[in-house]
């Protein structure tokens, strides 16, 4: 810690008189204050070092080097002639840090981290000279003085040059490997004038760097070659340029001269050399010049050292992968691309030819064409594209620690990864796709008028054409990837080419015949590549879904290159939908018809092939070519309903053919594209969606997919309202045309439903009865008719505008006679609501005076809801029809529930329907009340025990008599309402008091540890057990089939031997009860005397009174239960139920 505060003592000092200092020197950085500063950071440098601190010396280090700019910056009110006096002593600065660096007492592991963050600091100084505009300033040394030379040596050049000579002995000592990279990297932020010095330092150093010091380490010499040339670039494009006119022409030969000879001494990675030359051709200098020289030279020159080292490589590892020549390949075509791209691969001394060539880039032709051939020479050892993203992905594992287990250690991944099975194909070689892109270009340079009027320019793509086909008949045993890049290979070829005939063809409105036959060269490539492989196959073991879907893909994208107006569009379109039919491509069978959008009317205009051939042939002048609504002529349309067609009748064919049991043949899709291309050719589409639907329902009979037709009744639903809407010949209301669409939807829904129950569906699909179609279907109609079911009722219910009201009274009969005869229990709570909506739409749709339509409405709903509630108080008789069927005893007494529950629902709301709007509503009243109570006191019966009885009948009973209450307008009659409904209340509380009266307590008292103890020893405990006459009905749920007689004399010996207990232990209740006032004694029940211990296996055991054993045990025994398990369950109030539960 001393040396800590000792250490950042100085720094302290200057950092806390930057204000002080400023405004005593007047904001001049004096003689004095600069010395201050100087001496008080070198200081701070060496006493850090004295430290032997890693971290300070390194802290320190950075922080000294921030001083100057602090003081820069905050020295706002400095002369013109003194900005920059602070930074300039940086320069001194930089001196001291040279000299510690190249220390060998210093950790040389500790200076090369460093090295960067001060490189970094000296960069931003360097930035801020420029910026600021500050000027030298090195005691009586200024700027000024220096005249016309100020213009190369300045603050920027002056810290550089510092820089350099200051680390250079550290440099050679390998302790500053990031130094020389950083210098060249801050060249880039250089003005012109300075960058004239830097640019000679350079090239007086970096020989020395790379050819004559031996302490140079490789890394450090690629990235530094790499960092010059990004500074060169940058300079050259925001400096902006050089300061000399030929001055970027000769840094950029000199540093490829120097980096080739590092090159071929081995000091320099080749890859490093051609990333830089790739770099310096993006330069404006270069790319923009006016020197095809050089942009010659430099392509010649990097083929040359590319076929060179592919040369070397055959020689010596002739059956060996060259990743380096294959990287220097790929550079080569970069730089290649990039030069011609712009412009600067001009010939003028061939200016005649190029003329009579009319702007045919000749050369660039012949080079693509002998790097191709080259290359052919060299493809057992090039890398092809699945090498080049192998090596990409795995480039970084050897750089990764790999734990040795035998040793227990990281050591340095040392596996050498095999690239060879990872290859494409020979078509992904950079030697076959960058000629093809690189003819392209040749040809896309030639003017306009000569392309469009001279056949024979685009015959000259035969030539490309007849390298892709030879390529292809090579292939011994082709692959997936190879179809998929002999695809985009041609897609490559023509994309640059297209784009430029578009250009031509948007300026006139005739055929252009040179255009036909690029065209004819873009369909016989596709057909040939299919061809060829359609007759050899494709091994099964280079087959992949990806590589398909991408040969798929290419095709799509070549579909839209047409440039003659539909001449190759449609032959290759007719080849998308049948090679996607042919290899089962669902993707593309879908997805096909969107060519047709994005081609859009290109063959729908004058001077476009078909437009043109149509009308040649004498076809007239027919609205094929007219632009729908959709914005597509009805040719597209007619294309697209036609191939969407054919898609779904493949589906329909292979289905029954029995060949497609693994392919799922699309519908959704070309559903979708049916539509939209009958809506975009026909010009009358009313009905057209409805015709679509059925068509659809059709198919998906046929192949077995009931998917569609579970949602079918919805399209059927808005087919209607389509049609009702667009069809002249119906004059409807809104809600008119929602009644009658709903009805048809229900009719419909309703009659397919039928023909799922009767088996006609699977009937339809006319396949064998084992197919796996069929048993699908029918593992699905179960779900598919109860869809349709709700579908059905859905659709005939909301028709109540239609025919007078008809459809709802179809939907209600309907609704009953899925009830009764398919049994669902659930749709039984909606009857009487469905029932009465009936016929309330009846009444109101077929009289006029309606009077009686409140009293009908009504008591239909009260009838029905007091049925349902006289059989929801009647469990055993319900369960004895076995109507419905249940999973679960449980499920049975739940809907028994719900049926109660919606039974008084419905009762009350009847009531008040029928009598609430007349002058009965005291007699409504009366009524609820009194059915209420019934149902309350139904809830305290140990037959209809249930606490939703008790709370709605009781609290609704409640209310009703109030509500009688105020019907009265006589106080007398409404106070004797009142006292009679707090005599009703008083009577429920006395029920209540009866069955659930002694269980609780109102106070909660602690028993001592002790008396529990001695009681508990004393006197054990008794547990109240009781088999309940409803535990008897719950016994139905295992499906025995018990007769009646039985089940009354089992209840009977239950309930007497049970009534004997309860009698038992009312009488000990009764002899307690004296004792509760004395609160010394707590209350525990007397001993049973006989009991019998159930071991549960849990850890804990279960005492039962014996005469409560040997009734379950009698009740077991009586019970036929084959095929079943007795079961205990105790319910909420503690009782004991016996159940027999499936095995």
């Amino acid at each position: 810690f001393g040396w800590l505060v000792t250490s950042l003592i100085p720094l302290a000092l200057l950092l806390a008189g930057v204000g002080p200092w400023i405004n005593w020197s007047d904001n001049v950085i004096s003689w004095e204050l600069g010395s201050s500063i100087v001496v008080l950071t070198i200081l701070s440098m060496h006493l850090s070092l004295q430290s032997d601190n890693s971290f300070l010396f390194s802290s320190v280090l950075v922080f000294t080097s921030l001083v100057p700019i602090i003081y820069e910056v905050l020295n706002s009110n400095a002369p013109i002639d003194g900005r920059g006096g602070a930074l300039s002593l940086f320069v001194f600065i930089i001196i001291a840090q040279g000299l510690y660096a190249a220390d060998d007492r210093i950790r040389k592991g500790l200076m090369e981290s460093t090295s960067a963050i001060l490189i970094s600091i000296s960069t931003l100084c360097i930035f801020l000279a420029r910026n600021e505009d500050l000027f030298l300033i090195l005691g009586p040394v200024r700027e000024s003085m220096l005249g016309e030379f100020s213009n190369f040596l300045n603050l920027q050049s002056m810290i550089w040059l510092v820089l350099l000579c200051s680390f250079f002995p550290a440099m050679i000592k390998q302790r500053v490997p990031w130094m020389p990279i950083g210098l060249g990297l801050s060249m880039s932020i250089f003005e012109p004038g300075p960058a004239v010095i830097g640019w000679l330092a350079i090239m007086l150093a970096l020989p020395y760097m790379l050819f004559i010091s031996t302490a140079t380490r490789k890394w450090v010499a690629n990235y530094t070659v790499i960092a010059l040339a990004i500074a060169f670039t940058f300079q050259d494009l925001f400096a902006p340029g050089f300061y000399f006119q030929n001055q970027g022409y000769a840094v950029a030969i000199y540093l490829l001269i120097v980096g080739e000879i590092a090159r071929t001494r081995g000091r320099v990675n080749s890859i490093a050399h051609f990333a830089s030359i790739g770099i310096i051709v993006c330069a404006p200098s270069i790319l923009m010049g006016d020197s095809y020289l050089i942009a010659w030279g430099m392509v010649v020159y990097s083929f040359f050292v590319t076929y060179s080292s592919f040369i070397s490589s055959k020689k010596e590892h002739p059956d060996q992968i060259d990743r380096e020549s294959s990287l220097l390949l790929t550079f080569s075509i970069f730089i290649t691309t990039v030069l011609t791209l712009g412009g600067q691969l001009e010939t003028p001394w061939l200016e005649s030819i190029s003329i009579s060539f009319n702007g045919f880039n000749l050369m660039l032709f012949i080079l693509a064409l002998t790097v191709w051939y080259l290359g052919l020479q060299f493809k057992q050892q090039e890398m092809d594209l699945g090498h080049f993203f192998s090596w990409l992905a795995h480039s970084g594992d050897k750089n990764l620690p790999v734990f040795d287990s035998s040793t227990s250690t990281w050591v340095a991944n040392e596996e050498t990864i095999d690239y060879s099975d990872k290859s494409w194909g020979p078509l992904s070689r950079i030697s076959y796709l960058g000629p093809l892109f690189l003819i392209s270009l040749s040809l896309s340079s030639i003017g306009e008028y000569e392309l469009a009027n001279t056949w024979y320019w685009l015959v000259v793509c035969a030539f490309p054409v007849s390298l892709i086909f030879y390529e292809i008949f090579q292939i011994e045993e082709p692959s997936s990837a190879d179809r998929a890049i002999g695809v985009w290979g041609l897609v490559c070829f023509t994309m640059p080419l297209t784009f430029r005939i578009y250009d031509i063809a948007n300026q006139t409105h005739t055929v252009i015949w040179s255009f036909i036959i690029f065209d004819i060269l873009i369909v016989a490539a596709p057909l040939i590549i299919v061809y060829r492989f359609l007759k050899h196959g494709i091994s099964s073991n280079t087959k992949n879904k990806d590589w398909d879907q991408l040969a798929f893909f290419g095709l799509f994208v070549l579909t839209l290159l047409d440039t003659s107006g539909g001449l190759a569009f449609l032959s290759l379109y007719v080849l998308l939908v049948i090679s996607s039919l042919r290899f089962n491509n669902q993707f593309f069978m879908s997805a096909a018809p969107f060519a047709l959008i994005l081609f859009g009317s290109r063959m729908a205009n004058p001077g476009d092939v078909i437009y043109e051939l149509w009308h040649y042939l004498g076809l007239g002048d027919v609205e094929i070519f007219v632009t729908s609504g959709l914005g597509l002529p009805r040719l597209s349309g007619i294309l697209m309903a036609t191939s969407a067609f054919f898609v779904l009748a493949f589906g329909i064919f292979e289905a029954r053919k029995g060949t497609s049991q693994n392919v799922n043949f699309p519908i959704i899709w070309p559903s979708i594209w049916l539509f939209i291309g009958m809506l975009t050719a026909l010009p009358e589409t009313a009905w057209l969606f409805l015709s679509l639907t059925f068509m659809m329902v059709a198919y998906s009979t046929l192949t077995g997919k009931i998917e569609f037709l579970k949602w079918s009744p919805i399209l059927v639903f808005f087919s209607f309202i389509i049609g009702f809407n667009t069809d002249p010949n119906f004059q409807m209301e809104g809600d008119q045309i929602f009644s009658f669409s709903s009805m048809y939807m229900g009719i419909y829904a309703i009659g397919l439903q039928k023909m799922a129950q009767e088996g006609l569906l699977s009937r339809f699909m006319i396949l064998k009865s084992d197919d796996a179609l069929v048993i699908n279907f029918q593992k699905e109609s179960v779900k598919l008719t109860d869809q349709l079911s709700f579908w059905g009722v859905f659709g005939l219910l909301f028709s109540w505008e239609a025919v007078n009201g008809i459809g709802t009274v179809l939907g209600a009969g309907w609704t009953t006679i899925e009830v009764y005869k398919n049994k669902r229990n659930e749709l039984l709570i909606l009857l009487p609501a469905v029932h009465a909506f009936a016929v309330w739409n009846m009444i109101r749709q077929s009289f006029d005076q309606t009077m009686y339509i409140d009293l009908a409405t009504g008591g239909t709903m009260l009838i029905e809801g007091a049925i349902l509630g006289y059989f929801a108080s009647k469990p055993q008789k319900v369960w004895s029809w076995g109507f419905f069927e249940f999973d679960s005893q449980k499920d049975y007494f739940n809907w028994l529930d719900r049926i109660g529950m919606i039974s008084v629902i419905y009762f009350a709301l009847g009531t008040l329907w029928a009598l609430e709007n007349t002058e009965m509503g005291l007699f409504a009243w009366t009524i609820l009340a009194a059915y209420l109570s019934t149902i309350s006191v139904q809830g305290f019966q140990e037959e209809n025990d249930a606490s939703w009885r008790r709370g709605i009948g009781g609290f609704g009973s409640l209310f009703s008599v109030f509500m009688i209450s105020m019907e009265f307008e006589s106080t007398t009659y409404r106070a004797v309402s009142w006292l009679a409904m707090g005599v009703m209340a008083f009577g429920y509380g006395l029920l209540y008091m009866q069955k659930f009266g002694g269980q609780t307590s109102v106070m909660e008292q602690v028993v001592p540890a002790q008396s529990i103890q001695e009681s508990q020893e004393d006197k054990p405990t008794t547990l109240k057990a009781k088999i309940e006459d409803q535990s008897q009905s719950e016994i139905g749920d295992t499906e025995s089939q018990l007769s009646d007689e039985d089940e009354l004399v089992e209840k009977e010996k239950l309930s007497e031997e049970e009534n004997d207990d309860n009698e038992n232990q009312e009488d000990v209740q009764e002899s307690d009860d004296d004792s509760e006032n004395s609160a010394d004694e707590w209350l525990i029940p007397p001993p049973v005397l006989a009991e019998k211990i159930l071991d549960t296996g849990q850890g804990f055991n279960i005492k039962l009174p014996t005469n409560i054993l040997d009734n379950i045990l009698k009740a077991i025994e009586e019970t036929p239960h084959e095929g079943f398990k007795p079961t205990l369950e105790f319910n909420k109030s503690g009782e004991i139920m016996l159940h027999f539960e499936p095995v």
